[in-house]
């Protein structure tokens, strides 16, 4: 079964001639608000373009004294051209045809029908009369019953004007709310006629509602020979695409990237496009390719980690991903407490003698997956030995005095480990920095015994409690009111990022520091169909 929806537009009937136009004009005069409506051609065309006539009139005039007579004065550009294209082929000729017609009636009152430019002029609903009689000719297999002119489009103000894209879109949604079109039905749809914001809403409704059943109409009301049938495909590809790019431009290449599966694996888009797309995501995951036999946590290749993360979790926080911001900004931090300590430890050049052997005191800080540790170098070494190499290395004195012997040497290996505490690592980093400025937040969320029902990232990690705007500002605010209102980004910025960026600078770290927001718009601009 063929269904063909198709709109309705002021310049879809023409007339051949002006001959009758005079005549039948004056009987029907007075219902026309006094407008002295005359059959125009458009500007600097020649002598064989058809006279044109808003639509309203043009239905009160002719469709009311329709005679065969004077329906061979009328032209209908599109709809031939839409005809030719579907009778062509006897597969493609409609069971059924759905007419979309507007009347603004409701919308404009007596004062604003006394102009000729008002768009109340323009609707189509008085043109039924005449598109029966065409259907009727042009259709004859089609009956009465199976021709809907019921579908028209009646906005009740101004504010829900056909020229308003989202009124639009929810008159023509209500028109479609009742169709019932079986599964296995071909729906042709012609949506250039009406209003631009009619056209867009025919396009997106039909696609919502029938997906790969439906397939477009399309013509030239100068060209006829350019009419063609475009199957939804292409359309729904199109919409594809454009999706996609919204989802980059909002931070969600991931998505994006899948979402292209499907044209990728046909080869629709660019190889290039898509290894930047993969490129976007691999920084969304913190995944950097290394070069060959860079380590990970070298101080450079982690620097750089935390950079990415800072812009990530500015993302985050705009998208009001208070989670993932939250999840990344601990990590984050932590991981910046021991590229600090590392980075001032490079700087000692002490060497430390032990066993007859003379080494670097650096060397004797490893920081691998599972931390920031003593090396293994020492690890049987007694306990006056590590802290002698810890005091060498501005260790807190406090914290070394709690180091005591043990015969179970894993017990007293244990006490070391504490070198990985971020309690400790704020502490070390103040003994080796004291030009160290911490904001806020990270003093307050390396406090030994802060409150742990205060800390959003706990509550997150360990209870999968959700956030709200307001919680999020005051723990980037290090657990204190903040006196401005819940702007988490720009809260995010002044107390947590810029400081963040301000010492890693101050420390001397390399790092490259990508606009990722401008990346993103670039990357969603290039993102196009082959």
């Amino acid at each position: 079964m063929n269904i063909w929806i198709v709109t309705t537009g002021s310049s879809d009937v023409k007339l051949k001639t002006d001959e009758h136009w005079g005549t039948l004009f004056r009987k029907v005069r007075s219902q026309l608000y006094d407008r002295r409506f005359a059959p125009t051609k458009p500007p600097n065309t020649d002598d064989s373009e058809h006279f044109i006539v808003p639509a309203r009139a043009m239905g009160m005039v002719y469709g009311t004294q329709l005679t065969d007579e004077y329906y061979e004065d009328l032209h209908f550009p599109l709809l031939d051209a839409f005809s030719a294209k579907l009778l062509e082929k006897g597969k493609t000729n409609p069971d059924k045809i759905i007419l979309i017609m507007t009347d603004q009636e409701a919308v404009f009152d007596e004062e604003d029908r006394r102009s000729d430019q008002s768009p109340y002029w323009q609707d189509t609903c008085t043109l039924k009369p005449i598109f029966e009689q065409y259907f009727k000719i042009n259709f004859p297999r089609v009956t009465s019953e199976n021709i809907d002119y019921l579908k028209v489009l009646k906005p009740q103000s101004q504010s829900q004007g056909l020229d308003n894209w989202d009124q639009a879109l929810v008159l023509v949604q209500q028109a479609f709310s009742s169709l019932e079109i079986d599964k296995n039905t071909t729906v042709y749809v012609s949506h250039q006629a009406g209003t631009p914001a009619i056209s867009s809403a025919v396009q997106f409704v039909s696609l919502a509602s029938f997906g790969k059943q439906v397939k477009f109409l399309v013509s030239n009301e100068y060209n006829p020979s350019l009419t063609k049938v475009i199957d939804a495909s292409q359309y729904l590809k199109g919409i594809q695409v454009q999706q996609a790019k919204g989802l980059i431009e909002s931070g969600s290449p991931g998505a994006a990237l899948k979402l292209l599966e499907s044209e990728q694996a046909e080869g629709r888009i660019d190889t290039q496009v898509i290894d930047n797309i993969t490129q976007i995501v691999d920084f969304f995951n913190l995944n950097r390719s290394l070069e060959s036999r860079e380590d990970e946590f070298s101080l450079e290749a982690a620097t750089q980690r935390i950079v990415d993360a800072i812009e990530l979790i500015r993302i985050f926080f705009k998208q009001s991903n208070y989670l993932l911001g939250i999840a990344l900004l601990a990590a984050a931090q932590e991981t910046f407490l021991k590229v600090a300590v590392l980075s001032k430890i490079e700087k000692i050049n002490d060497t430390f003698t032990f066993n007859g052997s003379s080494q670097k005191l650096k060397t004797f800080v490893v920081w691998h997956p599972l931390g920031l540790f003593l090396s293994n170098s020492v690890e049987f070494e007694s306990i006056a030995v590590k802290k002698e190499i810890l005091r060498k290395l501005i260790f807190p004195a406090e914290i070394l005095d709690k180091f005591v012997d043990n015969r179970d040497k894993k017990v007293e290996n244990k006490q070391f480990q504490v070198t990985n505490r971020n309690y400790v690592l704020f502490a070390w980093l103040q003994n080796l920095d004291p030009n160290f400025k911490p904001w806020s937040l990270l003093k307050w969320s390396c406090e030994r015994y802060r409150n742990s029902d205060d800390d959003l990232r706990n509550q997150l990690m360990h209870n999968l409690r959700g956030m709200e705007a307001a919680e999020v500002c005051e723990y980037l605010s290090g657990n204190v009111k903040p006196s401005s209102s819940s702007d988490v980004v720009k809260t995010y910025d002044s107390l947590v990022k810029d400081p963040l960026m301000g010492e890693l600078k101050r420390l001397g770290l390399k790092f490259d520091r990508e606009k990722i927001d401008q990346k993103l718009q670039t990357l969603a601009a290039s993102l196009r169909l082959n």
